[in-house]
């Protein structure tokens, strides 16, 4: 198996990954197989929240270590931010929301997304 390569993520490595560069201000981690951006992780800024995104292509799932130790750093870098850190568990995703439990959001409500979790530092 290839390893996976976690990089900060360039507005070209969005948009190689995305089709289009971003539209929203972020801090992101591009998961990289091959040389190819397989996965986005990292905090959209929406002035007085954050939240939480991942993004990843199948060829990334198998990497199942890399994607926890990935998360795990993510959530480092969480604790650099004096507000609370919202996530929207995809409802497509059955593991979305133990996962979220496991980086340590609990759940707040619910939107026309999916169920709201929040984290703290």
């Amino acid at each position: 198996m290839t390893r996976l390569e976690v990089v900060p993520a360039t507005r070209a490595l969005l948009a190689e990954y995305y089709g289009e560069p971003p539209s929203k201000s972020q801090r992101a981690w591009v998961g990289m197989l091959d040389g190819k951006p397989v996965g986005v992780a990292g905090f959209l800024f929406h002035g007085q929240y954050i939240t939480l995104f991942s993004d990843l292509k199948p060829a990334i799932r198998p990497h199942k270590k890399e994607i926890w130790r990935a998360s795990a750093f993510i959530m480092e870098q969480a604790k650099r931010y004096k507000t609370p850190v919202l996530a929207v568990a995809d409802p497509d995703e059955p593991t979305a929301p133990r996962f979220l439990s496991r980086l340590g959001f609990t759940f707040v409500g619910t939107c026309s997304d999916g169920d709201v979790y929040q984290w703290q530092a």
